[in-house]
Formats: C-alpha cells, sequence, structure tokens
C-alpha cells in the first residue's frame, strides 16, 4: 500500500462498494417488491449491535481484503434461524484447510484458534479456484507492482544521499590506510542530508559517477507509466481516481471496478444469509444508482425525465433524495393519453371520458365510442337480445354488400366492421317506414341502457370488482348513449313531421 496508484485505486473501488446501500427482494410470480423490514439489512446498511464498526466500515474492509489477499470474510452471528449481526474478520486472522476433494469442496475455518463452520462466515474470494483460497492482485502482478516500488525506494536513498549519485575516485598515488579511512567518512558526510557541504580531494585524484541521473534513467516517465498500468489492473484510469472522469470513464470504470464485486457480493449474501425456505424467491441486490448521486446536475435532469415519462411520480423522487413526501399521488397525464388497464384489460380515453373493454373490442361485440344511430338507423342491421349488433341482411333492390378490396370494409385480423357502423345515413333519403323502425328501436336501446345504470350487475356480473374510475366510465358512457338515442330520435321524428307522416 505504499505505491500511491495502488493505494488510491483500493480506496477508489473499497470506497465505492461500501457506499452502495443493499435491498432485499422478494419475488412471486414473476414481480419483484421490495422488503424492508428485515433485520439483515439493518446490519448490512448500518451496523451490528456489540460492534465497534459501522456496516460501511464492514463492507469497506471486506472488499479492501478482496483486493490484497484474495478473500474477505465476516462472521455471521446465528441465533437459530435469525441473524443477530455481522462482524467484520481480517482475512490475516482467519486460517483454513485446502478442500481434499477435487470435486465434493468442503471446508473448516479457524479464527484465533476457534473452530467455526462455513456457514457460520460471509466469504467472498477473488478469482478462487476451490472456493476457498483466492488470488489477490499482488499476488497476480508481483513484478510490476515489484518495478513500482522499487523506484520509489530509489527516489528515498537519492533524497537521504542528498540527491548525489554513486561515484567512485580514482588516484594516480596508493592512498594510506588512514587517508582512505579520512577519505571514505568525508565522503559519508557528504552524502548525508546534514553533514559537510564540501569535501578536499587531494592532488592527483578523480571523481567519476558510477550511475545514472534520475533523468537519464527516464524516472518521471516511468514512473507515470507504472501508475498508468497499476491503475488499469483495477479496470481504473488516473481521470477517473483523481474525478476528473467523463461520463464514459466513469460508467467503464463502475462496469469493469465496481460491478464485478458487487456481483460476487450479492452471490455470497444469498448463500450464507438466506434460509434454506427463502432461497429461490427473496434475493439481495445491491442499489446501484447510488452511484449517479455524485453530479447533482445529471440526477436532476434524470429525475425530470422519469417525471415526464411517468416512470416516477414526484413523492418517489423525493424519497430518492431523502426528502420528505408532499403527498402528491398523482400521476400527469396529457389529454392525448390512452389509459390501458393490463388486469382488467380496460381502455380508458380522458379525452373523451370513454372507457373500453379490450375483449370486447376485439370480438367486434362492443366499442367504446359506438355511434347509436348508426347502428339502429337502417333495417339492414341485425339486432341480437342484448341489442347490440348481430350482422346485417342484403338490401331488397339487390344492391348487397360488396367484399372486394374498394368496397369500404375495413378489416383487421380481429375487427371486420362497415364504414357505415361509424356515420349515420342521409336521413332525408329514408323512406318513412325505415325511420320509424329506427325509432323503435332507439327507444329499446334507451330503456336497455337505463336498466344498465339503474341495475349494472346485470349487465357486468363483475361490477363489484371494478375500479371507481371504470365504473364512473361506464356510467358516463351508458347516459351519452342514452343522450345519442335520443338525439337520433328527434332527427327522424322532425323528418317525419316534415313529411307529415308522423304518428304519436
Amino acid at each position: 500500500m505504499n505505491i500511491p496508484a495502488f493505494a488510491s485505486s483500493v480506496a477508489w473501488v473499497a470506497n465505492k462498494v461500501a457506499a452502495l446501500p443493499i435491498k432485499l427482494y422478494t419475488e412471486n410470480s414473476g414481480k419483484a417488491s421490495e422488503i424492508t423490514d428485515d433485520c439483515r439489512l439493518v446490519y448490512l446498511n448500518d451496523a451490528s449491535y456489540g460492534d465497534t464498526m459501522t456496516a460501511a466500515e464492514m463492507k469497506y474492509g471486506m472488499v479492501r481484503d478482496y483486493l490484497l489477499y484474495g478473500r474477505s470474510y465476516a462472521y455471521i452471528d446465528w441465533n437459530f434461524n435469525t441473524v443477530r449481526g455481522l462482524h467484520y474478520v481480517n482475512a490475516a486472522d482467519v486460517s483454513y484447510n485446502e478442500p481434499l476433494s477435487p470435486i465434493f469442496r468442503s471446508t473448516t475455518y479457524y479464527i484465533d484458534g476457534k473452530e467455526y463452520a462455513a456457514y457460520e462466515l460471509l466469504r467472498l474470494c477473488r478469482h478462487t479456484t476451490n472456493g476457498v483460497s483466492g488470488s489477490s492482485i499482488i499476488d497476480e502482478n508481483p513484478e510490476l507492482l515489484g518495478i513500482a516500488y522499487y523506484s520509489m525506494q530509489f527516489e528515498k536513498k537519492l533524497i537521504l544521499s542528498g540527491g548525489c549519485r554513486k561515484a567512485y575516485i580514482k588516484a594516480d598515488k596508493t592512498l594510506t590506510k588512514a587517508m582512505f579511512e579520512e577519505l571514505k567518512e568525508s565522503w559519508r558526510r557528504l552524502f548525508t542530508l546534514d553533514g559537510d557541504a564540501a569535501i578536499a580531494i587531494n592532488a592527483g585524484a578523480e571523481v567519476k559517477e558510477a550511475s545514472s541521473s534520475p533523468v537519464e534513467l527516464q524516472m518521471n516517465e516511468n514512473k507515470r507509466m507504472n501508475s498508468e498500468q497499476i491503475y488499469e489492473l483495477f479496470g481504473l484510469s488516473e481521470e477517473v481516481v483523481k474525478g476528473q472522469a467523463s461520463d464514459e470513464q466513469l460508467a467503464h470504470a463502475v462496469q469493469n471496478a465496481v460491478i464485478p464485486i458487487t456481483t460476487a457480493f450479492e452471490s455470497m449474501l444469498n448463500r450464507n444469509l438466506l434460509l434454506e425456505s427463502e432461497k429461490g424467491r427473496m434475493y439481495f441486490a445491491f442499489d446501484l444508482k447510488e452511484l449517479l448521486k455524485g453530479d447533482i446536475e445529471k440526477r436532476y435532469r434524470a429525475y425530470q425525465i422519469a417525471l415526464q415519462t411517468n416512470f416516477m411520480q414526484l413523492d418517489e423522487v423525493r424519497y430518492a433524495e431523502d426528502l420528505p413526501p408532499l403527498g402528491f399521488n398523482f400521476i400527469k397525464l396529457g389529454l392525448n393519453d390512452v389509459l390501458f388497464d393490463p388486469k382488467s384489460k380496460t381502455v380508458y380515453t380522458p379525452n373523451t371520458n370513454a372507457v373500453a373493454e379490450l375483449d370486447h373490442i376485439a370480438d367486434g361485440s362492443d366499442m367504446v365510442d359506438e355511434s347509436a344511430e348508426a347502428r339502429a338507423d337502417n333495417d339492414r342491421y341485425i339486432q341480437g337480445k342484448d341489442g347490440k349488433m348481430n350482422g346485417s341482411r342484403p338490401k331488397n333492390d339487390g344492391d348487397g354488400v360488396d367484399k372486394n378490396e374498394k368496397s369500404g370494409i375495413i378489416k383487421s385480423n380481429k375487427v371486420k366492421l362497415g364504414l357505415q357502423y361509424f356515420s349515420e345515413k342521409d336521413i332525408v333519403n329514408q323512406d318513412s317506414n325505415s325511420l320509424k323502425r329506427s325509432i323503435r328501436k332507439f327507444q329499446k336501446r334507451i330503456a336497455e341502457h337505463e336498466g344498465y345504470i339503474l341495475n349494472p350487475k346485470e349487465h357486468c356480473p363483475d361490477w363489484d370488482n371494478f375500479s371507481d374510475m371504470r365504473k364512473s366510465g361506464l356510467k358516463k358512457h351508458w347516459n351519452k348513449e342514452i343522450s345519442n338515442f335520443k338525439e337520433s330520435i328527434d332527427n327522424r321524428v322532425t323528418e317525419l313531421k316534415k313529411r307529415g307522416d308522423y304518428d304519436e
């Protein structure tokens, strides 16, 4: 940890993981629901009772050991099927037996001479091949880290020697032992920080340098290159560690340095903290959105998009920002929106206040914005017992419906409707008997719809299961139909009176 690039990389990764909250979910019929009242979440996100370390410090220590030792541990304080606490254990204090079988692997752990079973420990191993021991970054990259370390040691010696390089003295004549010892002591004092600033050399002696200078060795360039390579060991870059990274660089760092550890951490929690009865339907997961909390402007822009697209509500945004709710439980909608309830298969159009059941639309038996006048103004259309369209008769003059591509019939895979269905024919061109028959049919439909309003359960057996919005929408729809029927009757009565053929 004496190498700055190595130490800062370990700290960056460990701090990121330690800051992420862990959540617990239960899955039922493909739908995930968050559990918030489980005691295990307290130990993973806040602190364990009777421990001097917080949950964040525990996660930091486990990630740090994971990178430095290739393995990390935390003791699970089980009380039967209940967890009473989680306690970080330094990896250096844990020993274990290597698995004997290469297939059916099992082991026993020892802490302070006491034996512990595997289920009593949270165990996280890096690049493991047996699930017990792991490979640390130091183990995998000794050469690069050794070069960086020895470069620092070389710099240290240069500083301690006052910046002077190694040298030797060449003399024309042989020095006596006394002269040689005096020269050595003077040389030693010269190359210390608080020693003499000068040395006297006899005539005929010459100093020769025996090492290269830091400039000649390109120390600065090599240090920079070594640091970049160390950052790459963690999946990071210098800009990320220094907080100068772009969005792409930060996303790359999270994907390569953080996500693999959180994924391994989640697997460990699901293996060791869930009961056998909970496995398969419950799971732990990190809340990775906390990684985006650093940039407030980008975070608020994301919230703005979520609100505009109704992905989140205002109080949900405030909850994500640890702010108290305002009590606004409404979703903003435009008049151009159409709402579909997949559970009841109901379509609601706020702009027209119309409600339709999708199943009825699919089989052609009902329409949301159906035209009452178009369904009953011509004797050619056959009505069923419920008053709804049930086919048509050919015209008496033999002019039947042309079913070629240009006939005006609208077809789809489930719906086939004539264009006459959506618009009323020209009343003036209809004979009086046809108008009178239409009036009788409209009167019958009015009575039916009034019955729907008075006793909706006869028309809709599941009425009590409908939402209030759907009930209100259906009643407004029926009243609108009655109004349309009455208007169609008035139009026909007016035309019959003009002809003098109206019988009250």
